[in-house]
Parts: structure tokens; C-alpha cells; sequence
């Protein structure tokens, strides 16, 4: 199993590889509880190797991840892309009613919703065999 976090200044995506499933888990979490949030994916996942997105904070989260599940689990992956990957998995996980798409575009043109986990997903896919 794979976690991927894509590393932000105050929050960061995070997305779990499950085997046998079609589909990610994936979320947001702030910077603060970062820890907290991998020392729980540590307890309840078998975690093969924790990807980080290179981007924005990535040397402080990086740190982190190694002091949870340390150096041979954690590896520095770059991110260039995510951002355009995580809108286009953003609008396809709405399904296929053409409405539901035209709703996720607008709320996306407009409000700009959170992409983090969508992000770190991209990363599990790019890094994931």
C-alpha cells in the first residue's frame, strides 16, 4: 500500500492506495495535525512507501513523514502537473450524469474548490505500478 501527501504552506492532500480497490481515499489535512493524521494511516495501514510532492513546503513535511515512517518508507517525488491532474480527476469523480459534471466545472470556474487530496492521488498514480 502507498500514501501520497501533496505538501501545502498550511494544509496538505494526503491519498491512500488501497489494493483491490478501483478508487483512492483521499482528503485534506492541516499542517498542524499532520502527524497525528500519519501516525493513524501508520496504525491502521501496512504503508509500503509514503510519496511527497516536491512543491510548496515540501522539505518541512518531508521531515515529517521521516519521523513517522521513517527514511526507506518516505521518498521526495515531483509534483509538476498535479495541480491541472487534480481538476481533471476533480470532474471525473462526479460520475457520469452530464448535470453533476456541469455543476463540479461551475463550482470549479467559481469557487475554487479544494484539489489537495485530488493532487496526492495524481502523485499515487503517476508513482504507482
Amino acid at each position: 500500500m502507498r500514501v501520497a501527501i501533496d505538501p501545502g504552506t498550511y494544509k496538505c492532500g494526503w491519498a491512500i492506495s488501497v489494493p483491490g480497490a478501483s478508487r483512492f481515499l483521499k482528503g485534506t489535512v492541516d499542517l498542524e495535525m499532520l502527524k497525528d493524521c500519519l501516525s493513524l494511516i501508520k496504525r491502521n495501514f501496512s504503508v509500503e512507501l509514503v510519496l511527497v510532492g516536491s512543491g510548496t513546503n515540501s522539505k518541512n513535511v518531508y521531515s515529517t513523514i521521516v519521523e513517522v515512517f521513517g527514511s526507506k518508507k518516505s521518498l521526495l517525488v515531483s509534483e509538476t502537473g498535479s495541480t491541472d491532474e487534480a481538476k481533471r480527476l476533480y470532474l471525473q469523480d462526479c460520475g457520469g450524469s452530464s448535470l453533476l459534471k456541469l455543476i463540479r466545472l461551475l463550482f470549479l470556474l467559481f469557487f475554487n474548490p479544494p484539489l489537495d487530496g485530488y493532487a496526492a492521488v495524481s502523485l499515487l498514480k503517476r508513482h504507482t505500478p
